[in-house]
């Protein structure tokens, strides 16, 4: 979490301390991001959405990223999407996220980091499942942040 402190004199030129929690004590809501980071390639670090005050929740697989919505649902999912041809009942590593975020955390927001060779298969998981922003790799930190603030409409 966020902590934030400045100094301020009051009128009796005493010292007096602010905290602000996550944009809690501002009154801002404090946006719940679910960062899956499976093979890296991400412009940015979980502690880089922390300092801009987002409550973030970082997993390095499917599995855990399941798990995760268990306990707590983000108001944003930002996830790679892998193609494997291998798979017998599906064509990525999202299926299962979608298909649970659509069953449990309809409201949730999702954007997808892909790679350019993959994008048909993306597509086909589009026609299935809601991605709010697809980003193709390389993905500059400015792209992602401005994914970002189109997806939480900030």
């Amino acid at each position: 979490m966020l902590f934030e402190c400045c100094a301020a004199d009051n009128v009796n030129g005493l010292s007096s301390s602010v905290f602000t929690l996550a944009g809690l004590v501002t009154g801002v809501a404090v946006i719940k991001v679910l960062l899956i980071i499976e093979h890296g390639g991400f412009p940015v670090y979980p502690r880089d959405l922390i300092q801009m005050g987002y409550d973030v929740e970082t997993v390095h697989s499917q599995r855990k990223a399941l798990s995760a919505l268990k306990n707590k649902v983000p108001d944003v999912v930002i996830a790679e999407f892998n193609y494997v041809s291998t798979f017998r009942d599906r064509i990525s590593n999202l299926e299962s996220l979608l298909a649970r975020l659509q069953t449990n955390a309809p409201d949730t927001k999702v954007i997808v980091i892909y790679e350019q060779e993959h994008e048909e298969h993306l597509l086909k998981i589009k026609q299935r499942f809601v991605i709010h922003e697809q980003l193709r790799y390389p993905v500059t930190a400015e792209h992602f942040f401005e994914a970002l603030r189109q997806t939480v409409g900030a």
